[in-house]
């Protein structure tokens, strides 16, 4: 199914990134972290009938940049487990519904299974994991319906709208991704926020509620990484005159250390001082003609 943000200063973001990094690199990033199956070989055959090359390779020789914008099919397992791959500090492995398998008399059979490596650094994992976990807070998309039914757990996610509606969020110890559509394509009408986000936060209160260990109780903090209150109009400091303030994480040579200067109260001169000043003038002026005369 498409995904697509659905804020459309997101859209935007994504949009001049893919400009400034190129589409390959980005399509890349994405097969990494879990799209694993829009690198096999006959999978760009949905948009090309007579090609034979991965999906992959037919964005990045198309050179399509709305590729970040969610043109292309993707399926539930696979967005799920990009999350889990950040989820789990850089790390993919290929999601598998087996734990274990025994014969009849018990004993533990080995299988064979692709092993699981690191994706991207640990430290970029975790950044990723902070920044997306303000969404279910002040002006995300996610925050309505994380606030209506009183969600105060740790987590991060993304909301996702075209035809039909996405929500994929996790805890630092579970993932859970939602779509909500028709299989034929027709027009769902409802955000990201508003079909898949409810359903999402239904789950995940019923599972955690099981097991309360699959919650956690915070992210990693990267290393290098501070917390700092800005204003969000400004990116300053937030100070005692911002009308709203928000707690961000960013690289600590990249955080900010002025204070907020557009919601400084205005001076105000009294009316008093310049009538001092006036008088005064008027007096120096006096005294300045009178010793003229005297001289």
């Amino acid at each position: 199914k498409d995904l697509m943000v659905v804020s459309g200063i997101g859209s935007t973001a994504f949009a001049k990134l893919i400009q400034q990094v190129g589409v390959p690199r980005a399509v890349d990033m994405a097969v990494r972290l879990g799209l694993r199956s829009y690198a096999v070989p006959g999978t760009a055959r949905a948009y090309d009938p007579e090609s034979n090359e991965s999906l992959a390779d037919f964005i990045k020789r198309q050179n399509i940049g709305s590729f970040t914008l969610g043109p292309f099919q993707l399926n539930a397992l696979e967005l799920a487990n990009v999350a889990a791959t950040l989820a789990s500090g850089g790390t993919w492995c290929p999601p598998s519904p087996i734990d274990k398998i025994f014969d009849r008399t018990g004993k533990e059979v080995s299988y064979t299974i692709e092993p699981c490596d690191q994706a991207v650094p640990e430290g970029l994992a975790n950044t990723f994991a902070n920044a997306l976990s303000k969404d279910d807070k002040g002006a995300g998309t996610a925050a309505g319906a994380a606030g209506s039914v009183g969600w105060d757990l740790p987590m991060s996610g993304k909301t996702g709208t075209s035809r039909d509606g996405w929500f994929v969020g996790y805890t630092p110890n579970l993932v859970c991704a939602v779509w909500v559509g028709f299989d034929d394509s027709q027009q769902l009408g409802l955000t990201g926020a508003e079909a898949a986000l409810p359903a999402w936060i239904d789950f995940m209160k019923e599972a955690l509620a099981i097991r309360p260990s699959l919650g956690g109780i915070s992210f990693p903090k990267p290393r290098g990484i501070t917390s700092v209150k800005i204003d969000p109009e400004t990116g300053q400091l937030a100070g005692p005159y911002c009308p709203t303030a928000q707690t961000v994480s960013v690289a600590s040579r990249f955080a900010p250390i002025v204070e907020c200067l557009k919601h400084q109260p205005e001076l105000e001169f009294m009316d008093e001082a310049h009538d001092v000043t006036l008088e005064s003038s008027v007096e120096t002026s006096i005294l300045s003609t009178d010793l003229h005369a005297a001289g």
